[in-house]
């Protein structure tokens, strides 16, 4: 779908307030896209949906992604106001700094109920809803869901063993990435002698550091 076919198509973006969310929504309204925006905090996304009525049509709902019911009543409100969905943004997040020793469980549910499992449960949620042409950042449901639980967990293990600065797309040449399948890569044997001389401290190279939520 090119930027010109964005015209009266529909747009949910969670974690719409501020941030990557906000400056989505502002692009998809520039673009002519009715909006269905939602953070948790309603006043902030009430002002925030108030900026863009000039420019499109904007449905604000204020809801915690990581509540099963509220999940259902964005997608039932999108639905029943527009019609058909057309893309859905899954940018809502949730990120409790610090060593995963000093985690407490409501911390660790709440990263992995609003960065995992909230954008696979909405997105079979509006996997009816959506019309021929449309985007969600998910693909075939069973494959989406293992291969989400699995990689997640190769990440957090890979972390734990070579420390914070961990990569695994690291050392590969950027035109090549997208060509690269993560399975293929990480079973190969230059990304076996990368990982060791790059968390060894043989390397020389330096850590990208920091992080993303």
């Amino acid at each position: 779908m090119s930027t010109s076919n964005f015209k009266d198509k529909t747009v949910i973006i969670t974690g719409a307030s501020a941030g990557v969310g906000a400056a989505c929504a502002e692009l998809f309204a520039n673009l002519g896209a009715r909006l269905v925006l939602s953070a948790r905090g309603e006043e902030a996304l009430n002002v925030f949906a108030d900026t863009l009525r000039d420019k499109t049509s904007v449905l604000a709902i204020p809801m915690d992604v990581a509540d099963e019911a509220g999940c259902q009543a964005l997608i039932e409100q999108a639905a029943t106001e527009y019609g058909a969905i057309h893309v859905l943004v899954n940018n809502a997040g949730a990120h409790h700094r610090g060593a995963v020793e000093t985690q407490t469980p409501a911390n660790m549910a709440q990263m992995v109920d609003v960065n995992l499992r909230a954008p696979i449960y909405l997105t079979a949620l509006a996997h009816g809803g959506f019309s021929s042409g449309s985007h969600a950042n998910a693909g075939r449901s069973d494959l989406c869901i293992y291969k989400s639980g699995s990689e997640s967990l190769y990440a957090l293990t890979c972390r734990r063993a070579h420390g914070q600065r961990y990569k695994y797309w690291r050392g590969i040449p950027r035109p090549n990435r997208h060509r690269i399948h993560h399975g293929q890569y990480r079973r190969s044997r230059r990304y076996r002698l990368l990982a060791a001389d790059e968390y060894r401290g043989r390397s020389g190279r330096g850590s990208n550091g920091g992080g993303q939520r």
